[in-house]
């Protein structure tokens, strides 16, 4: 009977210890997920001022479909406010390191980004606060309340109707946001996950190895 209980109390104790331990590796709750991310806002004591967040956009399935960048702006009202880059791969590899060769073309024209001749052009795979302009910038953003990503708001001096009829206001839905395994995890309704490495990095100085 002894050593039956005390199996019984080994199993609970062990059950517990699983479970706050998944709890700690699987945070789904917006407000707890912001609090581990560093924001341009809240970083100019820090030792890295413009933290930047690094990793790739995949498929549902998990597939590669673009290498990735995010600067975390600020949270406002359960809104995370974003700006991020995007490029290909080359020769089998995301190259962070390649800041000036590395061509983006798809920076948001939202974004005041000095690395740009013209909000439409190309730019380069920079991204600090010198060469974004925070205060006159329309970031993208996530929009946990009512569960919405993407650009949500008009820029470049257009309307509400008229940014909807060029197409910037394209937001998808938000299916989930977590931090899982040391990971930054975002899935849109457009069949799209954001995966970032949890650990940021002084843009200038972004890692050389492959992040996952």
């Amino acid at each position: 009977m002894r050593k039956l209980l005390a199996l019984l109390i080994g199993v609970v104790i062990c059950s517990a210890a699983i479970a706050q331990n998944t709890t700690a590796q699987n945070t789904t709750d917006p407000d707890q997920v912001v609090a581990q991310l560093k924001l341009w806002t809240k970083t100019d004591a820090d030792p890295i001022p413009d933290p930047v967040y690094y990793g790739e956009m995949t498929d549902w399935q998990g597939g590669h479909m673009a290498c990735l960048e995010v600067a975390f702006i600020k949270y406002e009202s359960g809104v995370l406010h974003y700006s991020f880059k995007m490029w290909a791969k080359h020769n089998g590899s995301c190259e962070y390191t390649d800041q000036t060769t590395r061509k983006v073309d798809n920076s948001p024209t939202c974004v005041a980004d000095s690395e740009k001749p013209n909000p439409t052009a190309a730019t380069t795979t920079l991204l600090t606060k010198k060469n974004i302009d925070v205060a006159h910038s329309v970031f993208r953003t996530m929009d946990f309340p009512n569960r919405r990503a993407g650009q949500l708001l008009p820029c470049l001096g257009q309307t509400l109707a008229q940014a909807r009829a060029l197409g910037y206001l394209g937001a998808a839905g938000i299916v989930s946001v977590r931090i899982q395994d040391g990971q930054f995890k975002m899935q849109s309704s457009a069949h799209r996950i954001y995966r970032l490495r949890l650990a940021p990095t002084d843009p200038r100085h972004p890692p050389t190895d492959k992040v996952f």
